[in-house]
Order: C-alpha cells, then sequence, then structure tokens
C-alpha cells in the first residue's frame, strides 16, 4: 500500500510539475486577427482591437459588444464623411484642371492656326519676289 502511495504522490508531482512548466511556456496564447490582449493586474482579456477597458479600484470593466459596436461605428461614419467632404473638393479641382485644360487646347489650336496663316503668308511673299 505504501509503494502505490508513493507512485501515486510521484506521478501527481511530475504532472504537477509538468502542468506548472507548460503554463510557463504558454504564457505567448496566439491572439486571433483583430484582436488584442488587455490586462488588468493578473486578469487578461482577449477582445476586439480598440475596446477600451475602465479601472476603478479592484473593479475593472470591459467596454461590451454593443458600445464597442457603436462608437467604431460612429468613428467610421465619421471617416466616411470626412472622406466625401475630402472628395469633393477634388472633384471641384478636376474640373477646374480640365476647364483650365480646355482653355490651352483652344488656345494651342489658335496658335497652330496662326502659324498655318503664317507659313501661308510667307509663301505667299516669297512667290511675289
Amino acid at each position: 500500500m505504501r509503494k502505490v502511495l508513493f507512485v501515486v504522490f510521484v506521478l501527481i508531482s511530475v504532472f504537477s510539475a509538468v502542468l506548472v512548466i507548460a503554463k510557463d511556456n504558454g504564457n505567448e496564447e496566439e491572439v486571433p486577427n483583430g484582436m488584442e490582449v488587455l490586462e488588468a493586474g493578473n486578469v487578461r482579456f482577449i477582445v476586439p482591437k480598440g475596446t477600451k477597458m475602465k479601472q476603478e479600484g479592484n473593479v475593472v470593466t470591459v467596454e461590451d459588444i454593443s458600445a464597442y459596436s457603436a462608437r467604431r461605428f460612429l468613428e467610421m461614419e465619421g471617416r466616411f464623411t470626412g472622406v466625401e467632404e475630402d472628395l469633393k473638393v477634388v472633384k471641384k479641382q478636376v474640373a477646374h484642371i480640365e476647364e483650365h485644360l480646355a482653355k490651352i487646347a483652344v488656345g494651342d489650336e489658335e496658335i497652330k492656326k496662326q502659324v498655318e496663316d503664317l507659313k501661308t503668308y510667307l509663301d505667299e511673299m516669297k512667290k511675289e519676289q
């Protein structure tokens, strides 16, 4: 009976040591894409990136999913609004550039016509001489 207890004690000791070593080596857990680890004391939370955590004394509160979703949605909506405003400015600039290029093209055609007229005039002058 003593031998059985001794074997059980040894097995428990070995497995306990293995579990402690495994726990120490397994500190680096895989965090899924889009998630992050927040720590508060000895407690670790795996939460979506950008989740806010508040600690008051010994109480730790992590932003719940509905508050997180609403906040992120409002942030994204603000960013889209900014992009839309930038797009309006860019469209105005493009329209202004197109107008300017059209004026240049018209001026270019006028210059070409004047050059042709000048060539014709010079040819006529050469023929008269």
